[in-house]
């Protein structure tokens, strides 16, 4: 089975000191998390499997597998559910993008 890549935006808060890095939007590390736990539950869903069945594929607990189809999204770490996909045997990859300031244009870092 082969999944389709997807690419979400999350843009940086520019308005902290030029000291400090900036800060992801309020809200972004929480949709992080959500994005992450939207794709564990169409694997599971894709292939029709129980709660016990999808724990092995991810290498957790069956609990866990009940917080993901709950939508609990403040049980789980980004390290986490990015472990639990890597053990099923997806990549999770990020892009980085720098802002240029003329409208919509980014850079790629």
């Amino acid at each position: 089975m082969e999944f389709e890549i997807q690419h979400h935006t999350l843009l940086a808060d520019r308005s902290a000191s030029p000291h400090t890095a900036p800060a992801l939007y309020t809200g972004a590390s929480h949709r992080i998390r959500a994005l992450l736990m939207v794709r564990l539950r169409e694997m599971q869903r894709s292939r029709a499997l129980t709660q016990v069945q999808a724990a092995r594929w991810f290498g957790v607990s069956q609990p866990r597998v009940s917080h993901l189809a709950q939508n609990r999204v403040n049980r789980f770490t980004t390290d986490a559910l990015i472990n639990m996909l890597a053990h099923a045997g997806i990549r999770v990859s990020l892009t980085f993008e720098a802002h240029l300031g003329d409208g919509d244009r980014r850079k790629a870092l």
